[in-house]
């Protein structure tokens, strides 16, 4: 039996900040040394203004979220699935989750290729962290469930190959991220931290 929630109504600008800075992966300087200090004020002005202007480049992106403990230490995980023409195709659309080691702190933990809404996580636990379903499409009429079990550091970035596993019987869980074209939870990810009104 799987039960479902509802992706959060409101968007997290924490967590805005973390999928800009894993979707739009920049390098500021030029590897020899050249270019702002790491670290820097001045780097990380460079680095906010490279992720918005490639950003700013696509056309308009969005975002499901859920919080969920995956690993039972009472403090919630992030989840995510960004939505867009540029990000998704026919096998799917990213999702990320990320741990919060302090709050507004955000930590990524697995960033996976053609995920398919709902996210049904399992109470069997693998590691210590429960072991997560998703669908993988094979072709337009044809897929299956995957299992995605913990490694101990992360979860399997492709459903459709191993370590990720065809999921031979139904198993019970919670079902997160599930949204449709007309949901207000499917919230805009600007491509700065102040949203625009």
């Amino acid at each position: 039996m799987v039960r479902s929630v509802p992706p959060e109504p409101k968007p997290n600008r924490a967590l805005e900040a973390a999928l800009r800075e894993a979707l739009f992966p920049v390098r500021i300087g030029d590897g020899q040394g050249q270019g702002p200090d790491p670290g820097s004020a001045e780097a990380d002005s460079a680095r906010r203004h490279r992720i918005k202007a490639e950003c700013g480049r696509l056309p308009a992106h969005r975002y499901t979220w859920s919080r969920v403990d995956l690993n039972g230490d009472g403090r919630p995980e992030l989840v995510a699935q960004v939505l867009g023409p540029m990000f998704c195709g026919t096998g799917g659309c990213p999702l990320l989750i990320f741990r919060e080691p302090s709050p507004g702190r955000l930590q990524l933990l697995t960033q996976m290729s053609l995920f398919k809404d709902p996210l049904i996580v399992a109470e069997r636990r693998q590691n210590g962290w429960k072991e997560l379903i998703t669908r993988v499409r094979v072709d337009a009429g044809h897929g299956y469930n995957a299992e995605l079990p913990f490694d101990g550091r992360t979860y399997p970035t492709n459903p459709s190959v191993a370590p990720a596993l065809p999921l031979r019987r139904p198993e019970p869980g919670t079902a997160y991220l599930a949204w449709n074209e007309k949901d207000p939870r499917a919230h805009v990810l600007p491509c700065e931290g102040e949203r625009s009104k």
